[in-house]
């Protein structure tokens, strides 16, 4: 939870040694059963000696993330109504 009573979802592991941290967005609008989807996901990758950071970072740039997000947004809002 930030300062500004923000809550997310992330995900801490280590990859080569190193301490990163993967978001997989805010909560509520991110579920706690898609959070715990997302994290089997990136443990899965990470198992398979991928790093699930560059994934995503990969995702984003082939615009992949951008089209997720807004079917999220679209959902959430229609929730609303």
């Amino acid at each position: 939870m930030k300062s500004s009573g923000i809550k997310s979802w992330r995900f801490i592991y280590r990859f080569e040694g190193k301490q990163n941290r993967l978001g997989f967005g805010e909560y509520p609008s991110i579920t706690t059963e898609t959070a715990r989807r997302k994290t089997e996901e990136a443990r899965a990758q990470i198992a398979n000696g991928k790093d699930p950071g560059e994934a995503k970072k990969q995702a984003k740039q082939s615009g992949q993330v951008d089209a997720e997000n807004a079917k999220r947004k679209v959902d959430f809002l229609s929730l609303q109504l």
